[in-house]
């Protein structure tokens, strides 16, 4: 659906200038109602975005494609009446649909999550989330399609690596000298499967030193991110201990 566009009329005599704005088709497959008045709400407040229907069954959702109807990026809940989300995302890659797919779902087991990396979901939301992060999801999106479909011809490898590439966050974007924004998302990666954690434990996971460590901590507990939480349990001084922040979504 890419490629739509609108007329602009200028304040000259005779002269129209034509906009190509992108426009991708969303087709939403959910089974809670208030689920699908929030995509539906949100999706007419993002740019470059509309959506074309609306399916509660894996099986309405597969006659959809199969009747042609089509769509640039598919907004998938895995658990669907009377089917699993990944069984219907198995069947459209066999059927060779031409879609995108945005999986958003409570389901959080590490194997569903790499079965739909696997499938070629383009990401992966656990319920809940914020809607920043899923305006961010599609924003990602928006921005990958928009520099794929202009490429003409083949494309270098430097290219192909810069499909991929993000904007930094904010937070990312004002990282003191000598941290890295990968290893900042590792270190939220890992506060958020953990209820607390201390420096000297994340370092131990990610590989970093003490101090490394800390820093990246005392950064997050910065940006408001992460809270600390002193843990008096041993005997001293008390340990320093830090878990993501509840407004952090």
């Amino acid at each position: 659906m890419g490629g739509k566009g609108f007329f602009a009329f200028l304040p000259f005599p005779e002269v129209v200038v034509r906009v190509m704005v992108p426009s991708y088709g969303v087709l939403v497959a959910e089974d809670d109602p208030c689920m699908v008045r929030l995509y539906r709400g949100f999706l007419a407040s993002c740019p470059g975005f509309v959506l074309l229907g609306t399916v509660d069954r894996g099986e309405d959702l597969l006659r959809w494609f199969r009747e042609g109807r089509g769509g640039d990026l598919l907004l998938l809940d895995l658990y669907l009446v009377g089917t699993h989300g990944l069984d219907v995302l198995m069947e459209l890659r066999r059927l060779r649909v031409e879609v995108d797919t945005l999986v958003v779902s409570s389901e959080n087991r590490p194997e569903a999550v790499r079965e739909a990396f696997r499938l070629g979901a383009f990401d992966y939301l656990v319920k809940p989330f914020g809607a920043e992060r899923l305006k961010q999801s599609l924003q990602a999106f928006r921005d990958f399609r928009g520099r794929l479909d202009g490429f003409e011809g083949g494309l270098l490898q430097e290219q192909v690596d810069a499909l991929r590439e993000r904007a930094p966050s904010p937070v990312e974007e004002g990282l003191p000298k000598g941290l890295h924004p990968a290893t900042l998302r590792s270190v939220l990666a890992f506060l958020a499967r953990a209820a607390s954690l201390s420096s000297e434990e994340v370092g131990a996971e990610l590989g970093l030193s003490r101090t490394t460590a800390r820093r990246y901590l005392e950064y997050l507990a910065s940006q408001g991110m992460a809270d600390l939480v002193l843990d008096h349990r041993g005997r001293g001084r008390p340990l320093h201990r830090y878990c993501l922040s509840a407004s952090s979504d």
